[in-house]
């Protein structure tokens, strides 16, 4: 059986992953990463708006 995950030990496995990869997604997150800290509201105002409007639409 495995027992479960801490925070820190998903969170080290998603980057190692995001790391080496180059889809779509690894992309967006090490973007998101460089971000600077005061663009982030913005940002995150962004992904919940379109987040919306995709759930919406179903």
């Amino acid at each position: 059986m495995f027992s479960p995950q801490s925070r820190e030990e998903e969170l080290a496995e998603i980057f190692a992953k995001v790391q080496i990869g180059d889809d779509d997604k690894s992309r967006l997150i090490r973007a998101m990463a460089r971000m600077p800290d005061e663009a982030f509201p913005a940002f995150l105002k962004f992904v919940e708006q379109l987040y919306k409007a995709l759930s919406e639409e179903k």
